[in-house]
């Protein structure tokens, strides 16, 4: 199945059209480094662009992905992602202090 046939399947609202072609556009630019024999840290000016188009787009997966390869290949952030640690904190006290019940970090804030 092609990706263009999906959007017929499904009544796509607004947003969920938005994130199918933003979604598009990542695929399709991996493919176009994959092919030219580059990695993510070889990208062009207007490729990490092009990328952070995509990460702007939205906040879904295709937008998730794009933060990744800025975060880890350009040191380019978004601030929304950014979460900060306090000293002699770790990412585990974290998980143990969320609350199941309330959906919180109890303990924590």
């Amino acid at each position: 199945m092609l990706y263009r046939e999906i959007p017929r399947m499904f009544q796509f609202g607004k947003s969920d059209m938005t994130e199918y072609e933003n979604y598009l556009r990542f695929p399709n630019l991996s493919k176009q480094v994959q092919f030219s024999e580059r990695s993510w840290d070889d990208l062009t000016e207007e490729e990490i662009l092009r990328l952070q188009n995509i990460a702007e787009a939205n906040t879904g997966r295709s937008s998730t992905m794009a933060k990744g390869v800025l975060c880890f290949f350009y040191e380019i952030y978004h601030e929304d992602d950014i979460e900060i640690i306090e000293e002699n904190e770790t990412p585990m006290t974290k998980i143990k202090n969320f609350d199941t019940q309330t959906n919180d970090y109890n303990s924590i804030y």
